[in-house]
This record gives structure tokens, sequence and C-alpha cells, in this order.
């Protein structure tokens, strides 16, 4: 009412109001102000964001009801829950980084490997949908295939509304859902935290269905009789020879070369790397309830994450060796070229084609890798022992720990190999359209389907004005992704116009306290300014933002991320305070 009021006083005109609410919803208005920036507005861009929230609402309104064959009464949309969009291709990623986002990965390799692992999964659902244009994770169906896939539907309906009412009452924890909201593997605290998280969820009886199958699955996945670590990185390997064998015959990579190495990317590729990111998730699961039972300190758990060697543990030591003359430059990019800021987007400089990429770095200053010796006291072995005993899941603190180290390792090495696929398809991409008249800049507005269609498309105009007028009408697009304003996770209609700015729960890794002068790095950083001994601030940080820990940096700031996401597990391994996953407030 007392909005309405000023907009009768002053007029039809946009305005931004301060105000705030007391415990009693009384209103206080402190200020009035008419927009300034107003008439510099794009109107027909706002035209086309009204009109974009329209269909928006359409959308959230019918996936918000139930839907035969899926848990859950209703859904929630989020932009950083399970595959975290959000930080992979960005809040408003272009065509191209979004369509090869959804066809490596969120189409149907994260379904398939979940179901491999013994997960239940709702067919033909696409994980990842876009709203305007920007990238959220269906959280109904993500939770739908945390359940095993033999706990009885009842059941899974039960937990699945309970975790949808959870994350809803506690957007917040929107980057934590495997940890703090959906149950996904029987870790040490499973009584503690069904008693504490959801204790009328389920009866007696489906408590102890619930958590039978849970156990079942849980000793599958660690004793190796259901999707073996060592089986996928098998995989892993094969896809790093065919990708070679591949390359070494095509002296000029064609459009035919981008889809054998994408479809190799996808059976090859995301699928194991989705079953061993899994592994890992189950892997800090585990290490969290140890910590949370007393009996590893959080710097225990910090000192065995920093004793496992991952592929980025070599990434550093090779770093070292570029810097202080022991390799040299080809050898160094053979091994890390295809790493790019923006795995997924076209527009971002390989490490292969940045010489200025080292330019400010020394290599004492190069975080690497110490051969961190962890082991367990007699004590703490017992203590897991008797914890393990209790949930009867097989097994003894060393092989829980031995593969704790293995599943780390193998899903930081997974991702390293198969991004080298997709950074490849987007050079030959590149290549492609250049003898097209097509550059980058024009074929990162395009779906990579409509790029891989004229492999079978012909038609009465030519590949490129195709195509061009495909990437044009799409920029045109892109302008509305851009303008518009949506919350980080959707979870009532009015969501869709009402954006609350909600503070996040940074991820904080390691328990040092730090202090520093801070440098922001943007996407395309060709130079890098000197973020020596600073605390550098990331917007979002992929595997292809390793290179800063070449420059010794103090601390790392990330607007998204989660507490298992790449970079807070490469803060953990080398020691460095992080703030992961800050959000836009703070």
């Amino acid at each position: 009412m007392c909005i309405r009021d000023r907009e009768q006083l002053i007029g039809p005109q946009p305005l931004d109001i301060e105000f705030a609410l007391d415990l009693d919803n009384r209103v206080y208005l402190f200020q009035v102000r008419q927009i300034t920036t107003h008439p510099n507005w794009e109107h027909s861009v706002a035209a086309s964001v009204d009109e974009a929230i329209r269909h928006i609402q359409t959308f959230v309104h019918d996936r918000f009801r139930p839907i035969p064959g899926i848990r859950g009464p209703r859904s929630l949309f989020g932009q950083m829950p399970d595959w975290n969009p959000a930080e992979m291709i960005g809040r408003a990623p272009r065509p191209l980084a979004s369509s090869l986002y959804r066809y490596l990965i969120t189409d149907r390799a994260w379904r398939q490997a979940r179901q491999q692992m013994g997960y239940a999964v709702p067919h033909g659902m696409p994980l990842m949908v876009s709203l305007g244009g920007q990238p959220f994770i269906d959280v109904r169906l993500s939770f739908h295939s945390y359940l095993p896939a033999d706990l009885p539907e009842d059941i899974g309906e039960n937990l699945v509304n309970a975790w949808l009412d959870r994350l809803a009452e506690n957007p917040q924890l929107h980057d934590k859902v495997e940890f703090d909201v959906a149950i996904t593997c029987l870790a040490l605290d499973f009584t503690e935290r069904m008693a504490r998280l959801y204790p009328k969820v389920l009866s007696q009886e489906q408590f102890h269905i619930f958590h039978n199958c849970l156990r079942r699955i849980t000793r599958k996945l660690i004793d190796g009789s259901v999707a073996p670590i060592a089986g996928e990185l098998a995989k892993i390997e094969q896809l790093n020879t065919q990708r070679s064998h591949l390359l070494a015959t095509k002296q000029h990579p064609d459009l035919a070369t981008v889809s054998s190495l994408l479809e190799d990317c996808i059976e090859l590729g995301t699928i194991p790397f989705s079953v061993l990111a899994r592994h890992a998730f189950i892997a800090q699961s585990f290490l969290r309830t140890i910590v949370g039972n007393g009996i590893l300190t959080q710097d225990d758990s910090m000192a065995f994450q920093r004793s496992v060697r991952t592929v980025v543990s070599e990434l550093a030591d090779e770093t070292n060796s570029l810097l202080s003359g022991k390799m040299d430059r080809a050898e160094f990019m053979q091994h890390y070229g295809h790493l790019r800021p923006g795995t997924y987007d076209i527009l971002s400089p390989r490490y292969d084609q940045r010489e200025d990429l080292f330019d400010y770095a020394s290599a004492g200053a190069v975080h690497t890798h110490e051969d961190n010796h962890f082991s367990l006291t007699d004590k703490q072995i017992e203590a897991i022992n008797r914890l393990l005993s209790e949930e009867d899941l097989g097994i003894n603190a060393n092989t829980l720990f031995e593969y704790c180290s293995n599943a780390i390792a193998a899903r930081e090495y997974a991702k390293f190999i198969f991004t080298r696929n997709i950074s490849d398809a987007l050079e030959a991409i590149a290549q492609w359209g250049e003898k097209r008249g097509l550059n980058r800049e024009e074929l990162s507005y395009l779906d990579i389907r409509h790029i891989l269609e004229t492999l079978a498309r012909v038609d009465g105009e030519s590949t490129e004005n195709h195509l061009r007028a495909l990437s044009q009408a799409s920029c045109q697009q892109h302008k509305t992704t851009v303008a518009l304003r949506l919350p980080q996770i959707v979870c009532i209609e009015e969501d869709v116009h009402i954006i609350p700015l909600r503070l996040d729960q940074p991820n904080f890794i390691t328990t040092k306290s730090i202090r520093g002068h801070c440098v922001r790095l943007h996407e395309y950083n060709q130079s890098p300014p000197s973020i020596t001994n600073n605390i550098v601030l990331i917007e979002k940080a992929d595997p292809g933002f390793d290179w800063i820990f070449a420059y010794g940096i103090k601390g790392l700031i990330t607007k998204y991320g989660g507490s298992n996401s790449h970079m807070a597990i490469r803060c953990a391994e080398f020691g460095i305070p992080a703030a992961i996953g800050c959000g836009e407030q703070i």
C-alpha cells in the first residue's frame, strides 16, 4: 500500500525505493529516488525481459506440479545444486557454452552414471533447464537421482519432499545439498542426521528400509563390486588414447572430428567422470562425519587431503620446472596447453595460446604439493573401525581412507582428461568456422546442435548464411539473458518477479585466518595483474584457472562454488585459505 501510494503521487516512472519492515510488518520508508539511468535503457530489451519473465513463470508453474514417475510433488530450480552450472558456465552463458554443457553432461550423462552406480533415475528428463537463457538445475530430478534404486516409491516420495522443503526453507544451502540437505550414502552419522533433520518423515519401518538400502549401495561402491574406481579410470585412459589417435590422423580437424571428440567425451569421459565425482562426494561425506564424531579434527582432515597427490599437484611441480628452466615451454604445453579459464567457452584462450601466462610468476612463488605423509593413530583407527562395524559396512579404517584417497585423485584426473576433448573440439569448431567465414564471436552464439546439424543438412542457402542468421538472432536473445535478473534458487513462482538478495554461507577452506590486498580476475585476463601474495577474487573458477597457483597467491574468494567444488579441492590440497561460493551479496 505504501509503495502504491508513492507511485500514484509521483506517477508511472521507474523508482528505487529503500524501505524496511519491523517484526510487526510495519513499513518504514527511508527514501524514494527516480532511476536516473532510465533514459539510457534499451527499451526493446526491457520489453523482451518482460516477455521472458511471463514465459518463465508459465514454465515454472507447470513444473511446480507432480509429474508421473518423478519423486516429489513439486520442483525447485537452482544454479548451484548438483552440477552447479553457474560455477562451470556462468549465470548468463553464451549458447555454445550452455548447449555444450547440456549435450555432454546434463542431457543424459548424469543420469546414466547414477543408474550405473545403483541410484534411481528419472528416465528421459534433462537435469538442466534454461530459464530465459540462464542455466538452472531441476532440483527435484537431482534429489530423485540420489535415492537408491531399490528404495520403495513411497519412501522415496517422502524423502524427496522433505529434502525439497528443507532447501526451500534454507536456500543458503543451495550449493551444499549433497552434504546438508540430501542423504546420498550411509556415512557415519546417518541415525543422528535423520533424527536431527527429518525426525517425522519416515516411520520406524521405513527408516530401517532406507537405512538398509543405503548400506547396500554404499558397501558395493566402496568395495568396488559396482562402478569400481579402477574401471572408470580405465575408460578415461581409453578416451585419452582415442583422442590422440583421432587427432593424429587428422591434419586439419573437421566437423566430423568434432562429432567424434564429443561422442567419445560422453561415453568415455563425462559418464565415467560423473561416477568418479559421486565416489569423491561419498569420500568427503565420510571425512566430514569422522570429523563430526570428534575422531579427527578439521586440521586432520585437511592434512589428509593435502597428502593426496592429484594431477594438479603435478601441474604445480611442472610449472616450477618450467619457471626454473628445467622444462621447456613446448613440453609443458603438450601436457597442459588444453586448459582454458572457462572450459566450455570458445572465446577463452587456452594456455598454449597465451604467451603471457607465466610472465609475472617465479619458481619460488609456485605452490607445490608437499609430500605430506598422513597416518591415523591407533586410537583413531579403533574409533573409526567401531563406527564402521556398527554400520556393518564390511570395511576397516585403512580400506576407507585408501578409498577416499583414490576417489579424490581419480575425480581430478578424469576431469583433466575429458576437458582435453572439449578444448580440442572447440578449436576444431573455430577452424571449421573460419573456413566458412564465421569467427569465434559468431560461433559463440550458436547451439552445438545447430553446428553438428550441418553434417546432415543441405538446403537452399549456404552454411555460412544459415548459421550467421541463427547467430545474429541468438545474439539479440542473449541481450535479454544478460539483462534478465533471476535469483540463484527459484522456490516459488513469485521468485521470478521478486528477487530476494540472500546472504549465502561461504565454504571456508582451511582453518587459517589471513589478511591482505585483493585482486579481481576477470574471465579473459590476458596479462594477469600481480597476484603474488595477494587474495584473488574470481566470479567462477573452473580447472582452467589453475594457473593462479603458479603465483603464490595468499588466498582465494569466489562468488560461485560449493564445498566440494574444483577450487575447494585445490585450496585444500595446497593449504590455501579460501572462501568459496560467497554469493552475490558478499
